[in-house]
């Protein structure tokens, strides 16, 4: 009994101390990702100039810095999902740039900031979009 007791108590402590990890991030400036982020629209396509709701409208992304993000349509959730930041070349730049990719390939995109306020997430792919949102 003694035995399975300290068997309980390490997998529990191990599921403890490796579930309230903090995600690696390339730079501190991709920290800033961790907020609540209001979806404003999107352009691309394949002319480049299309706009869109890519997203319906009044959906906010909530990143969180254990490597998880909720999408909340009109303040109802709506998803949860695990992502991670990885630093890629973007095939818009050729330059390092960080990039978000969810377990689920819900989302995969690199991300740039405008100002303090202004997220921009843009499609790794061609004829891809660009997201704008606000942070909230």
């Amino acid at each position: 009994m003694k035995n399975y007791t300290t068997v309980v108590f390490f997998l529990s402590l191990l599921f403890f101390v490796t579930s309230c990890k903090k995600i690696d991030t390339p730079s501190d400036e991709s920290k800033k990702i961790f907020a609540s982020w209001k979806y404003i629209g999107s352009s691309g396509g394949m002319t480049g100039s299309t706009i869109s709701d890519y997203y319906p409208e009044n959906t906010v992304f909530e990143f969180k810095d254990k490597g998880v993000f909720f999408v909340y349509i009109d303040g109802k959730k709506f998803s949860k999902n695990d992502f991670r930041i990885e630093l890629i070349n973007s095939m818009y730049t050729n330059l390092p740039t960080p990039a978000l990719r969810s377990s689920n390939n819900y989302l995969y995109g690199s991300y740039i900031f405008k100002g303090n306020d202004t997220l921009l997430i843009s499609d790794e792919m061609f004829d891809g979009y660009r997201h704008l949102f606000i942070k909230k």
